[in-house]
């Protein structure tokens, strides 16, 4: 995780390359040195646009991610409280949802549990729990049950994003990121005072696509670690490439 010190040197950097960069061509000397280093970076930065570009045919979107918590056996009550605080209202015993082929030796088994939604605008069956704080990008999580070991059981949620998440994820898939340097000095103007430190446009284009659905306070956290206290569900993390 970047610290305060990282980014000012990384935006310090930048801003003396941008300088150096509406410059003369210099043939030598340390604007030389700074003119090349943004030389390199734009052509690294346009090799790495081409080669991450998909055809122009082919659409790409986020319309899902699932999460998961395994459960042994011996955490059933475990699992069967994490689903009470899920679905409050539903009145029912779990045990009829989930403990039906507890007794069996076979190793697979899956039960549909209910949806949690934001509001109800949509037919789902099973439970439907309201959770009117659940973020905007999200448009439904599906929770089920599965046995995938005889003494194994893994709690899923499936939440499916609205078409909004993929328009914002585009926009920032076609944006041109160059690579991002750091000066070793505070004062790199002297020639045994150069050093620099460099991350690849490939990672600096990936981490907007990290940043961009934590929430406005800065504070990332996950769907699930929330089940056990009830549904907390206010930022979520997408990262892909």
């Amino acid at each position: 995780m970047e610290n305060l010190r990282d980014r000012l040197r990384a935006k310090y950097a930048s801003l003396i390359l941008d300088i150096a960069e509406g410059l003369p061509t210099f043939n030598g000397g340390i604007v030389s040195i700074f003119q090349e280093k943004r030389r390199y970076q734009r052509e690294s930065s346009k090799e790495d646009t081409d080669r991450s570009r998909v055809p122009d045919s082919v659409q790409v979107k986020l319309h899902s991610f699932t999460l998961l918590r395994l459960y042994l056996l011996e955490d059933l009550e475990m699992l069967k409280a994490s689903l009470e605080r899920l679905f409050p209202a539903s009145g029912l015993g779990w045990d009829r949802e989930i403990i039906g082929d507890i007794d069996s030796l076979r190793g697979l088994s899956w039960s549909y549990i209910g949806h949690i939604v934001a509001k109800r605008t949509m037919l789902f069956p099973g439970q439907v729990a309201i959770y009117p704080d659940l973020p905007s990008d999200i448009e439904h999580i599906g929770v089920e049950v599965h046995r995938v070991l005889p003494s194994l059981l893994a709690l899923t949620l499936k939440v499916t994003l609205t078409d909004d998440v993929s328009t914002r994820l585009a926009r920032l898939y076609k944006g041109s990121y160059l690579s991002e340097i750091r000066f070793n000095s505070w004062l790199p103007f002297r020639s045994r005072r150069w050093g620099s430190s460099e991350l690849h446009a490939e990672s600096v284009r990936e981490r907007p696509f990290a940043i961009s659905w934590t929430g406005p306070e800065g504070r990332q956290s996950s769907l699930l670690p929330d089940i056990h206290r009830g549904p907390r569900i206010r930022e979520f993390q997408v990262s892909c490439r």
